[in-house]
């Protein structure tokens, strides 16, 4: 079976140091296509992120604001196989 398998580096902006990721690998087709939804990600779920974690989002619609959640998960939802994240400084 294959593993999620992330590389994320640091990488320089205006504002400081940002991390970023590339996937090189999906363990099922199942979290590709949520990572391809952006039901699953990298750090925030918008914009630029300090946090090197793999999430699962959750969104709440309110009629004053809409919020994301991130929840950092260590292991595929779907097929419950190891997430294999890779960072370099």
């Amino acid at each position: 079976m294959s593993q999620l398998s992330v590389r994320a580096a640091r990488v320089p902006t205006d504002e400081g140091t940002v991390w970023r990721s590339m996937v090189s690998e999906y363990c099922c087709d199942e979290m590709q296509e949520a990572w391809e939804d952006g039901l699953v990600g990298f750090g925030e779920h918008e914009g630029e992120t300090n946090d090197p974690a793999i999430n699962l989002y959750r969104v709440d619609v309110w009629p004053e604001a809409t919020i994301w959640t991130e929840y950092p998960i260590r292991f595929c939802p779907f097929c419950g196989t190891e997430i294999l994240l890779e960072t370099a400084e």
